[in-house]
């Protein structure tokens, strides 16, 4: 569930980074340029924060909920997708109003990112980590960021078919691709329900590697006494 809810998260910010600022420039009129470096400088800003709020807010509910770090991400994702849509709709009436909701939306997807992995390396019996990580960072990516702008980019497309404006139909395949976030939420929040199931797994199987290691060792000694 950790790797489904990461995987629409990177779904969704690799999509608003790529269209995001071509959105902008068809809704609101101005430069591709100045669109994009307004939303590089908003990424910038909200990823430093979101990433330090995230980690200290499941630092904080820590022996208060059960699977903190999956909380936080279920808050975060739920919380930012509507953001999202709303930072979308806006740029037709505010620039400034949409520039405002695609903050706060970015920052709280990246409130996900360090909780998240946390969550994952505590669910992830010690032998086999390093895997467990790597294997959700190629499957995030490849069904994630690898696809979201094809994705995205097919939708707009579909809808500029059935008579939509280039900025309009862009406007709703943006506005669906948050849909994707909300399932990643929907993951997350299963993650909170079997975190405990996960954890006690991991932990049994760290402690049986630990006994055979303990009697590998033992039989290693006994054999070279013998010898």
């Amino acid at each position: 569930f950790s790797t489904l809810g990461n995987t629409g998260l990177v779904f969704v910010s690799s999509g608003l980074a790529s269209f995001f600022p071509v959105y902008i420039h068809r809704a609101a009129g101005i430069s591709e340029a100045d669109a994009a470096i307004a939303f590089g400088g908003i990424a910038c800003a909200s990823g430093v924060i979101g990433s330090i709020a995230g980690s200290m807010a499941a630092d904080r509910l820590r022996g208060k909920v059960q699977a903190p770090e999956a909380v936080v991400c279920t808050v975060g994702l739920a919380f930012s997708m509507p953001l999202g849509v709303g930072a979308v709709l806006l740029a037709f009436i505010s620039l400034d109003a949409s520039y405002m909701l695609g903050f706060f939306a970015e920052l709280l997807m990246f409130v996900v990112f360090g909780p998240n992995m946390n969550l994952l390396l505590k669910v992830v019996p010690s032998a086999i980590r390093s895997t467990g990580v790597a294997l959700q960072i190629m499957v995030s990516h490849l069904f994630g960021d690898a696809i979201s702008s094809f994705i995205i980019g097919a939708m707009s497309d579909m809808f500029q078919i059935s008579n939509k404006e280039e900025d309009e139909a862009l406007c709703l395949a943006l506005s669906i691709s948050m849909g994707i976030g909300l399932m990643a939420a929907a993951a997350m929040s299963m993650a909170i329900k079997h975190f405990p199931f996960d954890e006690a797994a991991k932990e049994a199987a760290d402690t049986n590697a630990l006994k055979g290691q303990s009697l590998l060792a033992d039989t290693e000694e006994s054999g070279s006494r013998t010898v």
